[in-house]
């Protein structure tokens, strides 16, 4: 069988299913299409040819776990770095917390352009 027929045959469905268990229209598009690439590098893998479709939303469940793993992952670093952040930059408006702030809120040399830019 074709790419191309599996392709239009699975798409709507296999997009359908993502949605539904990302809730989130963007990442599942980007899902149903790393979905599709793997389904055509690995086509010759498939021994079963009357197991297609449950081979096809496999592969797209198996993207999505993929998706939440990395999502878990980023918000135990994000938490660690939230951790670190509370320890290193006290609460009360100290020193280092007020040197920090300045510090971030400097324009950049890319901002200085924008500003001369538009006069």
């Amino acid at each position: 069988m074709e790419f191309k027929d599996i392709y239009d045959q699975h798409e709507a469905r296999v997009k359908k299913f993502v949605r539904a268990l990302v809730r989130d229209e963007w990442a599942a598009d980007d899902l149903v299409q790393e979905t599709f690439i793997s389904v055509q590098k690995n086509l010759a893998r498939l021994r079963d040819p009357s197991r297609l479709s449950a081979w096809v939303f496999k592969i797209a469940y198996n993207h999505c776990r993929d998706h939440f793993r990395q999502a878990n992952q980023l918000s135990k670093k994000e938490q660690a770095l939230d951790e670190i952040r509370s320890r290193h930059l006290p609460v009360v408006y100290g020193f280092r917390a007020t040197m920090t702030r300045r510090w971030f809120m400097q324009p950049t040399s890319a901002d200085r352009f924008k500003a001369d830019a538009s006069v």
